[in-house]
Order: structure tokens, then C-alpha cells, then sequence
């Protein structure tokens, strides 16, 4: 079975403006995705039973060994590979050669080892299950990510009964050479504009090279009655990418 996410797309789906991101539909085959909806483990991540939050976060480290099944965990294994990172940075090869040439091939050559392992010179991957909250607000503005984040991927996971409306994600443009930036590389909404938008539907996945250029923020929900779910796959290093 090919549970790889990107299994649908080829470099030249590759969107370059205004920054890299691949807009995937269908990303997996109905009937692995149908069996990883059914076995998310969300009723473990509730056991407190509360729902006034804003985001709730299982971290790969954080995994209690009876609470994720077999399918999950090779699902887990190997977006969190060499394999893994070596196929997504293939896809991302003219961004990296745009925006990255002169440490590229380090970034393509690094050994992947777990998130927050230390290891220097390695990229860490994680994968993290993720519910946000019922409230009718964005739960992330106009943003760029950590700058030593190399690449990030959220598969949609959304419940066949959720009738909200919202909770898309939207790529913007800068409209000026330096925008300003506040709170935790939140940039002013004045000196960007829409150029995209990933609908939060089942089985779709945003996944994005990190840059100066990737600007993104999530759109509010309306009639939210249930959590907005997705899984976050991410890789990480030991140096900035880029300074805000």
C-alpha cells in the first residue's frame, strides 16, 4: 500500500507564486484515507472532555504506544523518513534552487532523525495529530512560520458531518520589499494580498516549502459543531532559513 501523500503529484504541479506550495485533492486512496479517518485518535487527545481551546497538539514524542494503531504508525514511520524528506525535497527541487542554492544540496544530503533530537546538521521530522477548537475565530493570522522550519504539510482530516464553513488556508503576496512584522512573525495585513486559498476539505493537503515568501493565515469557521482536524507533518534544522 503507498501511504505516501504526495503519491498524486509530480514537480510540475509545483506552485512558485507567490511563494512554493503544492494544493493536493485526493491525496490518498479513498480506502487508506477512509481507514486513517476512522482510527484518529481523537477521543484520546479529549479524554479531559473540554473544548474551550484554541489548537490541541499530539506530538510524535507524546504518543502513548496503545493509543495509535499499526496503520498509523507506519503511516507515522515513514513520513518521518529519509525517504520521505527526500521525496518532498525532490518535488521542491527549482524552489530550493531558487530560493536556497547555496546550501541546497547540504539540506538534500542531511540524515533525518526525530524532531527535537539535537542532532546537528540532520533535518528533524515529526508528525503531530491536530484539533482546533469550535470558535468562530481564525486560529492563525497573516503569518510566516519558524524560520528554521525547512517544510510543512497538513493532510485534512475533516468529519463527513461537519457543516462549517471557514477554516481555509490562504496564501498571500507581499506588496511591498520589506512588510512589517508584530507578534510571532504576524505580518500587517495592509502590505499583503490574496493569492491563494487550500479549502479545508477531507483529504486535501497544503504543503509548502518555508521562505521569506510564505505568507499564510487561516480563514474564521462559521456553525462550528465540531473540532477542525488535520494532521501536521514538518521538518526542521538547525539554522535559519531566513531572517524576518
Amino acid at each position: 500500500m503507498n501511504l505516501d501523500v504526495t503519491q498524486t503529484v509530480t514537480v510540475d504541479d509545483l506552485i512558485m507564486d507567490p511563494c512554493p506550495y503544492f494544493c493536493i485533492h485526493n491525496a490518498l486512496p479513498e480506502s487508506l484515507y477512509n481507514r486513517l479517518d476512522s482510527e484518529y485518535p481523537e477521543a484520546h487527545m479529549m479524554q479531559d472532555g473540554k473544548i474551550t481551546f484554541q489548537a490541541r497538539r499530539y506530538r510524535q514524542h507524546e504518543f502513548v504506544e496503545d493509543t495509535i494503531s499499526p496503520l498509523w504508525r507506519e503511516f507515522i514511520d515513514y513520513h518521518t523518513s529519509q525517504a520521505y524528506k527526500d521525496r518532498v525535497l525532490s518535488l521542491f527541487a527549482p524552489a530550493l534552487e531558487k530560493y536556497y542554492p547555496e546550501y541546497a544540496d547540504t539540506l538534500i544530503s542531511a540524515p533525518v532523525t526525530p524532531r527535537h533530537s539535537g542532532v546537528s546538521g540532520a533535518v528533524q521530522m515529526e508528525l503531530q495529530f491536530v484539533l482546533n477548537g469550535q470558535q468562530e475565530e481564525t486560529v492563525r493570522t497573516i503569518h510566516l512560520d519558524n524560520a528554521k522550519e525547512l517544510f510543512a504539510g497538513l493532510l485534512y482530516m475533516r468529519k463527513p458531518e461537519d457543516q462549517s464553513t471557514g477554516g481555509d488556508i490562504q496564501m498571500f503576496k507581499s506588496l511591498v520589499d520589506n512588510p512589517e512584522f508584530t507578534g510571532i512573525r504576524e505580518v500587517n495585513p495592509d502590505q499583503v494580498t490574496w493569492a491563494g486559498t487550500v479549502p479545508y476539505q477531507a483529504n486535501t493537503m497544503v504543503l509548502f516549502l518555508n521562505t521569506k515568501d510564505t505568507l499564510h493565515g487561516v480563514t474564521p469557521r462559521t456553525g462550528a459543531d465540531c473540532f477542525r482536524r488535520y494532521i501536521n507533518i514538518d521538518a526542521h534544522q538547525d539554522r535559519k532559513l531566513f531572517q524576518v
